[in-house]
C-alpha cells in the first residue's frame, strides 16, 4: 500500500486471475476492514496506465515538443552563425586572392552542411535510444512516426544551412 497526497491508499495486487474476477472480493475485503472506505479504479495494469497516459497529456507534451523543437532551432541558428561569422576573415581573404562568390558560399554551406549532417544523425540515434528507453518503461506511449523524425530532421537542417548562408553572402560581398 502507497499513500499519496490525502487519505487515497492506492494497491496492486499480482494474480494470474483477471481483475473483473477479483473485483467483488476486493471489495468485500476493503469494507469488511472499513466500511466507510471507497473502492475505486480497480483493473489491471495495462487498463490503468493506458487511462492515466491518455488524451489530457497529449496536448500538453505536444506544446512542450513544439517549445522544445523552437529552442533547437534558435539554438541551431546562433551557434551556425557564429561559426560562418568566425570564417569572415577566411571569406575576406579568399575573396580578396580573386575566388569566385559561388564558391566562397558553397565551401561555407559545405562546411556547415557537414557539422549539420553529423549533428542530425547523433541526434536522431538519441532521440530513438530515449525512445527505447521510455517505450520499454511505458509500452502504452505512443512512438514517434518515421515521418515526424525526417520532418524534424529537415527543419533543423534546413535551419542550420539558412544559418550558414546569411553570414557568408553578407561576407562575400564585403
Amino acid at each position: 500500500a502507497q499513500e499519496s497526497n490525502g487519505p487515497w491508499y492506492s494497491f496492486v495486487l499480482k494474480s494470474s486471475v483477471p481483475a473483473s474476477t477479483l473485483e467483488r472480493s476486493i471489495r468485500q475485503i476493503i469494507s469488511s476492514v472499513d466500511p466507510d472506505c471507497m473502492v475505486s479504479g480497480v483493473g489491471d495494469v495495462p487498463t490503468n496506465l493506458a487511462n492515466s497516459v491518455s488524451t489530457p497529456l497529449i496536448p500538453i507534451l505536444t506544446t512542450f515538443a513544439v517549445a522544445g523543437l523552437a529552442i533547437a532551432m534558435i539554438g541551431l541558428y546562433s551557434v551556425m552563425n557564429q561559426f560562418t561569422l568566425q570564417r569572415r576573415r577566411d571569406i575576406g581573404v579568399r575573396m580578396a586572392l580573386g575566388a569566385n562568390y559561388r564558391h566562397v558560399i558553397l565551401l561555407m554551406l559545405g562546411q556547415g552542411g557537414r557539422f549539420l549532417t553529423v549533428g542530425i544523425v547523433i541526434g536522431t540515434a538519441g532521440s530513438y535510444a530515449v525512445l527505447f528507453a521510455l517505450r520499454n518503461a511505458m509500452p502504452e506511449m505512443p512512438a514517434l512516426g518515421l515521418g515526424l523524425q525526417l520532418l524534424i530532421g529537415l527543419t533543423l537542417g534546413a535551419v542550420g544551412l539558412v544559418a550558414c548562408y546569411l553570414p557568408s553572402r553578407r561576407a562575400a560581398r564585403l
